[in-house]
């Protein structure tokens, strides 16, 4: 008999990441960021991020094209946005919505 495993949360990322892997090359954004979803969250949630070699990334730097990147991977995956702060003040001083 066999078992089939379901897939854990940390597995359903990394296949969401692979779906959307147009998207989040599109970001610009380094790949290191995508690895594991609370470390986005993170980046939504304070506007930057800090790679293992100590780069940082602003939110606020990025272009807007990548930040519509970034939107389609954040919509698809994310609920309650506005738990992510630094997200929702970046989408409303760019494009003025909340959405």
């Amino acid at each position: 008999m066999s078992f089939r495993r379901k897939l854990n949360t940390h597995d359903q990322w990394l296949n969401y990441c692979k779906k959307q892997e147009t998207a989040v090359r599109a970001t610009g954004l380094p790949e290191e960021l995508f690895r594991r979803a609370d470390v986005l969250e993170d980046f939504l949630e304070h506007g930057l991020f800090r790679s293992g070699e100590g780069a940082e990334r602003a939110l606020s730097e990025i272009s807007d094209d990548a930040f519509l990147a970034l939107e389609k991977v954040v919509n698809g995956y994310f609920d309650f946005q506005q738990s992510y702060p630094a997200f929702c003040q970046e989408r409303l001083r760019r494009f003025q919505r909340y959405g």
